[in-house]
């Protein structure tokens, strides 16, 4: 299965993106870290990734973009999580 962490830079103190890449290196996953850039972007980076992947997917909301991601839940292959992590200060 493959997990992937859609982080909103907006929210928060700082954008966790790199962090959360350093966290998950060596961890044995198969993992992506997306960064939204505008909004609704991780709405539609779902639905391109689902009709355009057939690979069984974790989605992980990290940051504001949570209830849009959990609208998708519909996919048949999607499966979403909230994902709770301790914010770094820079």
């Amino acid at each position: 299965m493959k997990h992937i962490f859609i982080v909103n830079p907006k929210s928060g103190k700082c954008d966790n993106s790199e962090y959360i890449k350093s966290q998950l290196e060596g961890s044995g996953f198969d993992f992506e870290v997306y960064t939204t850039k505008a909004p609704l972007d991780a709405v539609e980076f779902i639905k391109q990734w689902c009709t355009s992947n057939d690979e069984e997917v974790r989605f992980y909301a990290c940051g504001g973009d949570r209830p849009n991601i959990f609208a998708l839940q519909h996919y048949s292959k999607l499966s979403v999580s909230q994902a709770s992590y301790a914010v770094r200060s820079e």
